[in-house]
């Protein structure tokens, strides 16, 4: 696959990402953030790592709570979640890496 069209797949995939950017993510957010990471790196050819979640920012405070099939409420294991203000700024600082490089690049 050429190198612009994985940058182009990365961009639509972040542009999603960044619209429903969640108040509380989660491991799921984590992952797909990580996804696309590496989306950008093999189409930019850089390492990318500083914008990635860092272990020790992911902590266990939150529990998920659903409903069984008998009506009554369950209390599921605890989720992983991260700071919402760091995980954005991880987030935000990819965006105006990104922004920058695409403007270096522009006739």
């Amino acid at each position: 696959m050429h190198r612009h069209v994985k940058w182009n797949i990365a961009a639509t995939r972040l542009a999603g990402f960044c619209s429903g950017l969640s108040f509380a993510p989660n491991d799921d957010d984590i992952s797909e953030f990580h996804d696309i990471l590496r989306l950008f790196e093999d189409a930019y050819g850089q390492d990318l790592s500083q914008f990635r979640i860092a272990p020790d920012r992911v902590s266990k405070t939150r529990s998920e709570v659903s409903e069984s099939v008998n009506g009554r409420w369950q209390t599921s294991h605890p989720v992983p979640v991260v700071d919402y203000r760091y995980f954005r700024g991880q987030v935000r600082g990819l965006v105006d890496f990104l922004t920058s490089v695409l403007s270096s690049h522009l006739c």
